[in-house]
């Protein structure tokens, strides 16, 4: 229902958050987690930009640069979904990992949080086709920030399942 709701929301938004689910799919396909680790992985998926929902549609659809206090408010963004989850009866750990998910890589983060993050930005390095016109150099873009933004794992992970 929230997907939903984020859809008619901002389709800005919902299609991000599709892009990303198909990502995450793609590299949990390839991991050694548990079915449940699985599971909560693609619910953080799925949910990790509700927060939006907090925001107005015009802000939720611009796509320009944003003024200080707009990055300021955007940035809010997942702890605002953390709070709607937590307040709609979601299970703690997809809450934290939606709280997180756009934290640089920390070995304490949940899993699910790394995996997204990763999955949300190599979603944005796809797109920028002029500067990464294969996804070989997409993911090696994502490979040069492993241990610092992302997880070494999670970007081992995505390397197989891309290549």
């Amino acid at each position: 229902m929230l997907l939903k709701t984020l859809e008619a929301h901002t389709p800005l938004k919902y299609n991000h958050t599709m892009e990303v689910i198909s990502i995450t799919e793609k590299i949990v396909s390839v991991m050694d987690v548990s079915e449940e680790e699985r599971n909560t992985i693609m619910q953080v998926a799925t949910y990790h930009n509700i927060g939006w929902l907090e925001f107005s549609k015009e802000f939720c659809a611009y796509e320009g640069q944003y003024t200080d206090d707009e990055f300021s408010l955007m940035r809010s963004y997942p702890e605002r979904g953390a709070q709607k989850l937590k307040d709609n009866g979601y299970n703690k750990d997809i809450v934290k990992s939606v709280k997180l998910h756009a934290n640089n890589y920390d070995s304490t983060l949940p899993i699910a949080a790394r995996v997204v993050r990763y999955a949300r930005d190599f979603r944005k390095v796809l797109s920028l086709t002029e500067k990464f016109p294969t996804i070989h150099d997409a993911l090696q873009d994502m490979k040069n920030m492993s241990e610092k933004a992302y997880d070494p794992y999670v970007v081992e992970m995505a390397e197989q399942a891309f290549n």
